[in-house]
């Protein structure tokens, strides 16, 4: 009698162990140094003006030292809509759309984010069409923060999250290494798809989903 409460204990420990291993695979967590970024783009047409919203990328700080490169950044949700997509079957399973920070109210660390950054790009665009032009903005927010990784989307990419309140990383302007600070202030983001995008389908324009690209 014995023996069998031994053996149904171990069959009960190593489910509870398997339980918490895929758990900590599915949503791994990183605490250290991040750089987030953010990508505003208006679009003017006369007096006519049209945003794309705040779109955040994240990115560890530890990945730039080398090789510094956008195909490393990941989509930093940060405020509770898009956060609460997370759970949304439908949402998640469809991600049919664009994903843009808008609620700066609910969650302490969106305006955090957007109060301590930097100008560190600014790109005009001119068309002949009625003078329209393009302006995109490109800011940078060094933090220190425990960050999650969540699968989301029809291609089950990697989305961030954060956990509890972020700290402004204050010294990385002045202790960085000149050099490591040159390669991400003047890297080329011309090719980079900003706008958050994670469909099943391609979006209007034909492209695929802007996370889902080949190597």
């Amino acid at each position: 009698m014995e023996l069998n409460t031994r053996k149904e204990m171990k069959k009960i420990t190593i489910v509870l162990v398997l339980f918490f291993l895929n758990i900590g695979n599915s949503f791994c967590q990183k605490s250290g140094k991040f750089l987030v970024f953010t990508f505003n783009c208006v679009y003017e047409i006369g007096e006519y003006k049209h945003g794309t919203g705040d779109n955040l990328w994240i990115i560890p700080y530890d990945s730039c030292l080398t090789n510094f490169s956008d195909r490393k950044l990941t989509p930093l949700f940060v405020d509770d809509d898009l956060i609460n997509s997370l759970s949304d079957s439908i949402t998640n399973n469809q991600s049919f759309g664009y994903f843009p920070t808008t609620d700066y109210e609910s969650n302490g660390n969106a305006p955090k984010i957007l109060k301590n950054r930097r100008t560190i790009q600014c790109r005009t665009t001119k068309f002949f069409f009625k003078n329209s032009k393009e302006q995109l903005d490109i800011y940078l927010t060094p933090i220190i923060a425990e960050c999650r990784s969540h699968e989301f989307g029809f291609y089950k990419e990697c989305v961030y999250t954060i956990n509890g309140t972020l700290e402004i990383w204050k010294d990385f302007w002045d202790k960085t290494d000149n050099r490591i600070l040159q390669l991400i202030l003047n890297h080329d983001f011309s090719k980079f798809r900003y706008r958050v995008s994670i469909s099943q389908k391609d979006d209007l324009n034909g492209n695929i989903s802007s996370l889902h690209r080949k190597e």
